[in-house]
């Protein structure tokens, strides 16, 4: 064999065992890189699920509610006119905006100088008819006691005429002695009959006096009730609102110088839909709470219902009455107030009456986009959610602290888990564990006595 021939064959058997090395490290190094790699920890299927509330519905007996807005006004205010125009002489000390008061209270007292006066020349006059009255009293005995004389002598003339006319007939009469009767007579009929016209004239007299006595009494009684209207009190209980008038200010008589509320009664008009009146009756429960201020709520009755429905806006009005506690550090809904109303049919006390369907509630958290997210086997499942309308209350039998509630025109089945606070990467189908108790509502028709 030539010795070229023999160096390429040391060459390639060089290069083998070179490449069979290599492979060896190789696989060395690859066996030592799979012993030595990290494990991954084995995790429970549950771990990264999203951890969910939920609620299983049961259907429940509800009255419907129905919401509208109104301005709170006091049923007893009275507004404190100045009935007599004078001058403000003065103003109990400490009497301001914001105080209590009583009914007798006094207010005001008014300049009573030219009442006075009036008063008092009113009486002189009432004192000068009565003088001529009496006068007159006088005159009408005095010419009573006349007509009776000069009546006895118009008979005592008319008896001597009939005599003397006898005697005549027998001519033992001289003519002359039967006129000189006559003129007397004559005299005694005159007389008397201006006597009697003189009693005609006091007696006329004496009536216009009694009249003017009348309107004199009257005068002064008016002057010694505005006199006595100088003093202004209030005439209910209550706070005094405002004040109109000040020390040295005129007040005319009609105008208002103060304004005091009771707060113990307070009413308050509440507009509703047309179509609520088949609902809604006298003595169904009202919550009123200021808009914007959910933790100020007030428990009210309706009272009164409007016959009539409002032609534009297809509404009707119901008065709802609160009575307040009289204790003033007691949170007191305040005239003027604009509050929303939440009408609960049913009755006083808001529970559900025997006619009331069963219907499903779920909290309002619970919906999103009109939908509810329920869980099946572990599954959510996105479900339509329409609601029939809004409920505010508390609910005891849910075993929730939840006051607002919606209930759906479609009633689930009972048991049905609904998600309360729904997170918002939920997807249809995927796995959730529920955590914490699961709230079971009781039907309120069997949890209610």
């Amino acid at each position: 064999m030539p010795t070229t021939t023999r160096i390429n064959w040391v060459s390639i058997l060089v290069r083998a065992g070179v490449a069979v090395v290599i492979v060896v490290v190789a696989l060395v190094i690859y066996e030592a890189l799979y012993a030595t790699r990290p494990r991954p920890e084995v995790v429970d299927e549950k771990v990264g699920l999203s951890r969910v509330k939920v609620y299983e519905v049961q259907p429940t007996a509800i009255n419907r509610q129905w919401r509208g807005y109104g301005t709170a006004a006091a049923m007893d205010a009275a507004d404190v006119p100045a009935e007599v125009t004078a001058i403000v002489a003065a103003r109990p000390e400490g009497l301001r905006p914001g105080a209590m008061v009583k009914k007798g209270q006094l207010l005001l007292e008014l300049d009573a100088q030219d009442l006075q006066r009036r008063l008092t020349t009113a009486q002189a006059q009432q004192t000068e008819i009565e003088a001529r009255l009496s006068q007159l009293a006088s005159e009408q005995g005095f010419l009573e006691r006349r007509v009776k004389l000069e009546n006895q002598e118009v008979a005592i003339a008319t008896s001597e005429l009939e005599r003397v006319q006898k005697l005549r007939d027998t001519q033992a009469v001289n003519p002359r002695d039967l006129e000189q009767v006559k003129k007397l007579l004559i005299a005694a009929e005159r007389s008397q009959l201006a006597t009697e016209q003189a009693l005609d004239a006091v007696r006329e007299t004496q009536k216009s006096l009694d009249a003017q006595q009348d309107a004199q009494k009257q005068a002064v009684a008016q002057a010694r009730r505005d006199l006595e209207r100088t003093k202004i009190i209030s005439p209910i209980d209550g706070v005094l609102a405002s004040f109109d008038a000040d020390v040295g200010e005129q007040v005319v008589a009609g105008r208002r110088v103060a304004r005091v509320v009771n707060l113990q009664r307070i009413e308050t008009p509440i507009r509703l839909p047309a179509s609520a009146r088949l609902e809604v009756k006298t003595g169904d429960s009202v919550t009123l709470h200021s808009t914007g201020q959910a933790e100020c709520e007030w428990t009210a009755n309706i009272a009164r219902l409007s016959p009539v429905d409002d032609e534009a806006s297809r509404t009707f009005t119901v008065y709802a009455e609160l009575r307040q506690p009289s204790d003033p550090a007691a949170i007191r809904l305040a005239p003027g107030q604009f509050v929303e109303g939440v009408i609960t049919t049913g009755g006083a006390n808001g529970d559900a009456d025997a006619n009331a369907p069963m219907m499903t509630l779920v909290p309002r958290s619970a919906i999103e986009a009109d939908r509810i997210w329920l869980v099946e086997n572990g599954k959510v499942r996105s479900h339509p959610a329409k609601v029939a309308f809004a409920l505010e209350r508390a609910m005891s039998s849910t075993g929730l602290e939840v006051r607002e509630w919606s209930v759906l025109e479609e009633n689930l089945p009972a048991g049905t888990q609904v998600i309360i606070n729904p997170p918002r990467a939920l997807a249809e189908g995927q796995l959730v564990e529920v955590v914490g108790d699961v709230e079971s509502a009781t039907p309120l028709r069997e949890a209610q006595p």
